[in-house]
């Protein structure tokens, strides 16, 4: 006979004491005659690989087309037979052990190389000092296999002029440039490597904020046009590219990259729009690239629109990083809310000579050691940053602390089921999987007095066929092997 002044005295403690953070075990309690549940996970298998999830029923509602769902199911027994409500509870799971390295590039301000001006060829060439922005990205697919190079994010003053009086010189040779990143060929995947662009305040007209201005060429050059299809391109905000956000993944991480134009007097709108993706991907770990975010120095002040973006998206748990260029210095500042860092970063090298002498940024994401490198290099000398070279608030290679052997979203619900009196078996369907990806999970069951958790489970959905490609000559200076793969849809994600 159940006694209901026992549920006051023990449901919290048992609750606590059987859930995934207390030990993962099932706990059999004897509480004046009535006993604890018990519950064992049946499907998949612990351990489980290539599992194949079942595409999901036809809806009305377009966003469910591409979802897929296995089936979870338990084992439960009440020992004095009772009705017992079973609820499931689910994750995306890192990997068993933390994978290799990998490198995130960011490139800042080449509105110079673009521009092509005699006045900034210091001691190269105008042709030479056109080339170097093709020689950036170049550089990142010559190194994208030895690098491990994830992405690329270009954060803005991609040209000197805006829309130059309708001429459109500067886009077309940054258009070129960027686009070394997109062949199949040279790259080895299918949709080339990943990258994002934000406008500057240089790539608008007249100069200044994209709200105010024109983004006729940003946005035909760079436009949703030129990465719909593509399949590391999440969206973008409004009509146009201005605003836009990327997906991939790397080590058996999941990240997304919101690019967000430069704005004086930020847009609500725009910080809403980018707050609900961070909260639509909880389970990706989040950047945020703008143009304009940090003075220099360290630790650095906010700038007008880095503050706004901070403030807005900092109540996201998987907000860690926010990047930036606009002025010609480096600098950094690290902010805690409620226990989690958020490093902003100034890059930008546009007053070193020949308009930064190829100078790029590489962040080198190490998660065994927890710890990001970043470091300036520029492929054209073919050497990291000096103090010689005269860079404002020069910082060297310096290293960030980022954990990346902890889950960034908690335990989500997946559902409740009960299991009528005398039951013993509690299922229920896993929808939204995605393929080639590590998830965990377990049930608890309750009689409504004693609740007892299963032990966590995981398993891996089966990745996505990749087709061989043999690439019969590889471009000098590329490092590859031969045949090379071109990644399919999903992979890049």
């Amino acid at each position: 006979m159940k006694r209901s002044f026992l549920v006051f005295l023990f449901f919290p403690l048992l609750a606590q004491a059987q859930s995934p953070e207390f030990g993962n075990s099932n706990v059999v309690e004897n509480n004046a005659g009535n006993t604890s549940p018990t519950i064992t996970l049946t499907s998949p298998l612990n351990g489980a690989t290539s599992i194949k999830p079942d595409p999901a029923p036809f809806t009305a509602d377009a966003s469910d087309i591409n979802e897929s769902r296995t089936t979870l199911s338990a084992d439960v027994s009440d020992p004095e037979g009772d009705a017992m409500t079973v609820t499931f509870f689910g994750r995306r799971a890192l990997p068993v052990a933390p994978q290799p390295d990998f490198t995130f590039v960011v490139i800042p301000d080449t509105q110079f190389y673009s521009q092509g001006s005699p006045s900034r060829a210091n001691t190269v060439s105008v042709e030479q000092l056109v080339n170097t922005f093709g020689e950036q990205t170049q550089w990142v697919v010559n190194h994208r296999n030895s690098r491990n190079i994830a992405f690329v994010s270009h954060m803005g003053d991609i040209v000197e002029s805006g829309d130059f009086g309708g001429n459109p010189i500067e886009w077309e040779r940054a258009s070129a440039a960027m686009a070394k990143l997109e062949n199949p060929a040279t790259t080895q995947l299918e949709y080339g490597i990943p990258y994002g662009v934000s406008p500057g305040n240089h790539d608008v007209d007249p100069f200044g904020s994209y709200d105010t201005s024109s983004t006729l060429f940003f946005n035909q050059y760079f436009g949703v046009s030129r990465f719909a299809g593509r399949n590391y391109y999440g969206g973008n905000y409004g009509t146009d590219n201005s605003n836009s956000y990327y997906l991939f993944s790397a080590a058996g991480l999941d990240f997304i990259v919101i690019h967000l134009a430069y704005d004086t007097t930020p847009n609500q709108p725009v910080l809403d729009w980018a707050d609900a993706l961070l909260k639509a991907h909880p389970d990706r770990r989040a950047i945020c690239t703008s143009h304009y975010m940090i003075d220099p120095g360290n630790p650095a002040t906010f700038g007008t629109q880095g503050l706004a973006i901070y403030n807005h998206l900092k109540d996201n748990p998987n907000l860690f990083l926010m990047l930036g260029g606009h002025l010609h210095s480096e600098g950094r500042r690290s902010d805690v809310f409620e226990g989690r860092t958020v490093h902003s970063v100034l890059s930008d090298y546009q007053g070193l000579p020949n308009g930064g002498n190829g100078f790029l940024r590489t962040f080198t994401f190490s998660p065994a050691n927890n710890r990001i490198r970043v470091e300036s290099w520029s492929p054209t000398l073919n050497r990291a940053a000096a103090l010689s070279d005269g860079l404002p608030h020069f910082d060297g290679t310096f290293d960030l602390t980022y954990d990346m052997q902890t889950p960034v979203t908690q335990w989500k619900e997946l559902g409740k089921v009960h299991v009528s009196a005398g039951g013993s078996t509690a299922f229920v369907n896993w929808t939204g999987l995605e393929a080639g990806k590590d998830y965990e999970w377990y049930a608890a069951a309750s009689d409504s007095i004693h609740v007892a958790s299963s032990s966590v489970s995981r398993f891996s959905t089966a990745r996505s066929v990749v087709p061989s490609v043999t690439l019969d000559n590889l471009p000098t200076g590329s490092e590859s092997s031969s045949p090379a793969l071109i990644n399919p849809q999903r992979e890049s994600k």
